[in-house]
């Protein structure tokens, strides 16, 4: 499936933010973001759901690196890097080819 990974990031990091921000509103959202995907922070991967709660309410930084790749946010707000999988079909056969990196200065 197109974007499987980067729609399960997308939806990780923004209910991240919305634990760090401890409100679901696109103010607060906006402002925790970077906060729970960018460096410092303990690194977080998907399915560590319960550890970045944990540790997010403790106080502590966490750092999100997703299915598709480090998910860190330059200053116009675009992902710096990511990675897009790559799909083809192939004898009637959706077939994974591999990842490509993406940056966002260049698109």
């Amino acid at each position: 499936m197109p974007f499987m990974y980067e729609s399960y990031d997308a939806a990780f990091a923004i209910a991240l933010a919305i634990e760090k921000a401890g409100e679901a509103t696109g103010p607060a959202i906006r402002s925790a973001l970077r906060d729970v995907t960018n460096p410092p922070g303990e690194i977080i991967l998907p399915g560590q759901w319960a550890k970045a709660v944990q540790l997010i309410r403790a106080g502590q930084d966490v750092q999100y690196v997703g299915a598709s790749g480090p998910v860190d946010f330059d200053a116009n707000g675009d992902v710096a890097v990511a990675s897009i999988g790559i799909w083809t079909i192939r004898n009637g056969q959706i077939e994974f080819v591999g990842y490509e990196e993406a940056r966002a200065e260049g698109f």
